[in-house]
């Protein structure tokens, strides 16, 4: 049972700064390591080999559908292509489920893939629940966004 929860060691704390920078100049931004194009190739690497593999890494209970894992993948993708920052696990998470995680500070966020286009974020600060709400992946553009 290796592998149950995969980290990421590079993860720069800078990542967690490269949405959020205000008062930096362009320049800056293209040269600092802020500016760095997140790579999820890593964690949509380790998702397809649980896709291919999952049987022999995983409890039963552990091994995460293949609705699921279709979605995380599709979902890491789309992150991807909108440069977003990658998260320091991935992790099955039981009954089926993929649970990404991101820390910054004194918050936690995580998302959950629970099925076929359907997932749920999760954010803590200093562990107190401050939101929770469910992510479905949109008919027209194929791409996951919040509910209301």
């Amino acid at each position: 049972m290796s592998n149950i929860m995969k980290s990421n060691a590079q993860i720069s704390p800078m990542v967690w700064c490269r949405h959020g920078t205000t008062g930096a100049s362009p320049a800056s931004l293209v040269t600092s390591p802020v500016a760095r194009r997140p790579d999820w190739t890593p964690v949509i690497d380790e998702l397809l080999r649980w896709q291919s593999q999952g049987n022999d890494l995983f409890d039963t209970d552990d091994i995460p559908s293949e609705e699921s894992l279709e979605t995380a993948i599709d979902w890491a993708c789309d992150c991807q292509e909108d440069d977003q920052p990658i998260p320091q696990s991935i992790t099955p998470s039981g009954n089926g489920r993929v649970t990404f995680q991101w820390l910054g500070g004194t918050r936690v966020v995580t998302i959950e893939v629970c099925g076929a286009g359907a997932a749920e974020w999760t954010e803590f600060d200093r562990g107190r629940l401050i939101l929770q709400k469910p992510i479905e992946r949109t008919p027209i553009t194929r791409r996951a966004q919040l509910r209301r």
